[in-house]
């Protein structure tokens, strides 16, 4: 997270952005967002069980526009797009589209090296 963003918490009141994520603002929010009828499935894999908001970008946290900073995700594909993130260097901006093209198209990089390894051994 940038040091804007934790100032921006500092601000509201929130030592972190767990403590945020379990104030009543966010759970407003997340009402909000159910209530504005705007999908509550996973962006991954369509899924309606153990579904979260994630952020798409901190730029406006605390002021979420609930179309543009919010996207939700399962709990699996959540912890994935985290995971894929930390691996690649993602920044958060579009981080959830990254990893499902990742998912649907696979890997590769890895792919290229195992043809280049079999070619050697010939």
């Amino acid at each position: 997270m940038r040091p804007a963003t934790k100032a921006r918490l500092k601000e509201l009141g929130y030592a972190s952005y767990t403590i945020y994520l379990r104030s009543p603002h966010w759970s407003a929010v997340r009402k909000a967002y159910i209530a504005a009828g705007l999908p509550w499935a996973c962006f991954i894999c369509g899924s309606d069980r153990n579904v979260v908001l994630h952020h798409c970008c901190y730029d406006r946290i605390g002021a979420e526009d609930i179309r543009l900073d919010l996207v939700p995700l399962c709990k699996t594909h959540h912890r994935g797009v985290h995971s894929y993130m930390k691996a690649h260097r993602q920044r958060l901006e579009g981080a959830h589209t990254a990893y499902k093209m990742w998912l649907i198209h696979g890997r590769p990089k890895k792919k290229q090296r195992q043809d280049k390894r079999r070619k050697r051994h010939r």
